[in-house]
């Protein structure tokens, strides 16, 4: 008996750790490209801590800068970054990658 409700718990939060949190969304970023996001996001926000008084001079708002450059909107951006960040795994994933570029680059 123990034994059987052991197996049964056991089955029961196999089952659940699968289900997902946050449905797909339909303007979901392609992983690819939510990288190169997440780079260039690490870049701007160094600039901004750095130089932001060069920003400002020459007219470059950095939020709006890196959507059009990307060609995605705030709503998209934030839908992504949930879904990805839902997956735990998979995100630490993206961010080492994004780690490992940003070293290359340097």
């Amino acid at each position: 008996m123990r034994y059987s409700l052991s197996v049964i718990l056991s089955m029961f939060l196999l089952f659940s750790c699968a289900e997902e949190l946050i449905q797909k969304p339909e303007n979901l970023i392609p992983q690819d490209k939510m990288v190169l996001i997440f780079k260039e996001l690490a870049i701007v926000n160094a600039a901004k801590g750095t130089n932001i008084g060069n920003l400002k001079d020459n007219g470059i708002e950095p939020t709006t800068y890196l959507f059009e450059k990307f060609d995605i909107d705030s709503a998209q951006f934030v839908d992504s970054d949930r879904y990805y960040a839902s997956k735990p795994l998979l995100y630490e994933t993206m961010y080492k990658d994004v780690e490992t570029r940003l070293e290359n680059q340097r």
